[in-house]
């Protein structure tokens, strides 16, 4: 997966779509944490952004809302491999 080529792509991307960060951790998983939205706006972020980062990596990705890691285990494990890919300025 070629992260680093699409970085801007992943940006713009992420903008239009209200993200507020993006870490992805181990081959094709992402972490993701969108900006407080209605609860339709941000089903349709959310399966847009993961559709659109397929297309983009042409691989399959899995996308996981920061706020739904409850497991300690999922958690320990992501903590280990997470490197940002995108994260809101709050300049």
């Amino acid at each position: 997966m070629a992260i680093d080529e699409h970085k801007d792509s992943i940006a713009a991307l992420c903008r239009d779509l209200g993200v507020e960060s993006l870490l992805v951790f181990g081959g094709a998983g992402f972490l993701v944490q969108f900006k407080p939205m209605p609860a339709a706006q941000y089903a349709t972020s959310y399966f847009s952004l993961a559709a659109q980062l397929e297309e983009l990596l042409q691989t399959p990705v899995d996308l996981v809302e920061l706020e739904a890691t409850n497991n300690p285990y999922f958690k320990e494990a992501v903590g280990e491999s997470r490197l940002p890919v995108y994260e809101l300025s709050r300049s």
